[in-house]
């Protein structure tokens, strides 16, 4: 956050973190420290989302939608994703 006149442009701070409900890769403590980090640290308001295994496209987009939808004005926004990725190979460039 920058500062302006002395004082956060921002008057909240909000993050949304997700993870796979298979997760693999044991992400869930690097999700409970770093958010442990921002609430307590920074005093922002953490959510955490479980991408389920059912249509998981659909549950993310419309999660991300309310996250933004429901944000308050003046309110710096985060997404943090913990989990796999990698390039879509019918798509160079686009991840998967």
């Amino acid at each position: 956050m920058w500062r302006n006149g002395g004082g956060s442009r921002y008057q909240r701070v909000q993050v949304l973190m997700v993870y796979w409900a298979e997760d693999d890769l044991g992400v869930i403590d690097e999700i409970d420290m770093l958010g442990d980090v921002f609430c307590d640290l920074h005093r922002c308001e953490v959510s955490v989302y479980i991408i389920p295994s059912y249509q998981p496209d659909r549950a993310l987009k419309r999660r991300a939608i309310q996250f933004v939808e429901d944000a308050h004005q003046d309110c710096l926004l985060m997404f943090y994703y913990a989990g796999h990725t990698f390039l879509n190979p019918g798509r160079p460039n686009a991840p998967i």
